[in-house]
C-alpha cells in the first residue's frame, strides 16, 4: 500500500483562498453555516433534553448529611477573623509625627480657653420675628433648631394646611414657598 504524500503547498494555497471563496459565495456560505448550526443544535437538544427525560434519574443510596464538624470549623474561623478585626480596631498605633524615638517631646504650654461672652437669651418675640423673616423652609427650620423635614413629612404638612393633597407635593420651589407662608401665618396672632 502506497501512502500519498501530503502536499503542503496545495493545502496552504487552499487555506489562503478559502476566505475569498466563501466571501464571493455568501448565500451558499450562510446556508451551509445555518444548516450546520441547526444540526448541531438539534443533536445537543436531543442529547441533553430528550434523552435526559427518557432516562430515570439516579437516586443516591446515601442521603445527604449535614457535616456538623465542618460547620463548626467554619464558625471557628469566622470567630477568629472577627476577633482579629476587633483587636485591630482597639490597637493603638504610635504617632509618626511625635518625633524620633528616644527624644523627649517638649511639653506644649496650655493656653486657657477663651470664654465667650454670653449673649442674653433670645425672647420668644425675637424668635418669632426671625421665623417670620425666613425666606425658605431650610432657614425657617434652622431658626427653630431643627433640620428640614423629609419630603413625606412636608407632604403631610402640605395636606394638613389645606394647600392640596399629599401626593401632589413634590417639593418644588413654589410649593415650598406656599408651605412656608402657611407656617408663618400660624405664628402671627
Amino acid at each position: 500500500m502506497k501512502i500519498p504524500k501530503i502536499k503542503f503547498q496545495k493545502t496552504k494555497n487552499f487555506l489562503i483562498k478559502l476566505p475569498r471563496t466563501l466571501g464571493s459565495h455568501t448565500l451558499l456560505t450562510f446556508l451551509f453555516l445555518f444548516v450546520f448550526a441547526l444540526v448541531l443544535g438539534g443533536i445537543i437538544f436531543e442529547r441533553y433534553s430528550i434523552l435526559a427525560q427518557k432516562e430515570a434519574p439516579e437516586v443516591s443510596e446515601k442521603p445527604l448529611q449535614f457535616k456538623e464538624k465542618t460547620y463548626q470549623n467554619i464558625l471557628e474561623v469566622w470567630q477568629e477573623k472577627k476577633q482579629k478585626l476587633i483587636e485591630i480596631d482597639l490597637k493603638k498605633y504610635p504617632d509618626p509625627f511625635r518625633g524620633i524615638k528616644g527624644e523627649v517631646p517638649k511639653p506644649i504650654p496650655e493656653i486657657p480657653p477663651e470664654i465667650p461672652e454670653e449673649e442674653p437669651p433670645e425672647t420668644p418675640t425675637q424668635e418669632i420675628d426671625r421665623l417670620l423673616a425666613a425666606t425658605n423652609l431650610t432657614e425657617f427650620y434652622s431658626i427653630k433648631g431643627e433640620k428640614l423635614p423629609p419630603l413625606y413629612v412636608r407632604a403631610g404638612l402640605w395636606q394638613e394646611k389645606g394647600l392640596g393633597l399629599a401626593y401632589e407635593y413634590i417639593g418644588s420651589r413654589y410649593q415650598n414657598l406656599k408651605l412656608l407662608e402657611a407656617l408663618q401665618k400660624e405664628l402671627t396672632p
